[in-house]
């Protein structure tokens, strides 16, 4: 059974801890995540198993990617590390 963190995002990594995107019931926080822009219980379910979810993840983290590099030159994109913040994530939704 595939497990995520509470404190990362499924879809680009960030950590946000000590928040958490969904509690240890699986209940969702609704938070959304400032680097990507993805709501937590909108755009995935964290109450559902995560294997169901791996295209659906999948997916978000294209259309993230396409907005960055719309936005590339925006303030702040530069100096995130996104190679370091995808580790964060299990392979299985990579």
């Amino acid at each position: 059974m595939l497990t995520l963190s509470a404190n990362l995002c499924p879809v680009c990594g960030k950590d946000i801890s000590p928040d958490e995107f969904w509690d240890q019931g699986g209940c969702a926080s609704f938070i959304i995540c400032e680097c990507c822009g993805v709501e937590s219980g909108y755009q995935y379910n964290p109450s559902q198993p995560w294997e169901g979810q791996i295209d659906h993840i999948k997916e978000l983290r294209k259309e993230w990617f396409a907005k960055l590099r719309d936005f590339e030159s925006k303030a702040g994109v530069e100096n995130l590390d996104f190679d370091r913040q995808l580790k964060n994530l299990p392979d299985e939704i990579l």
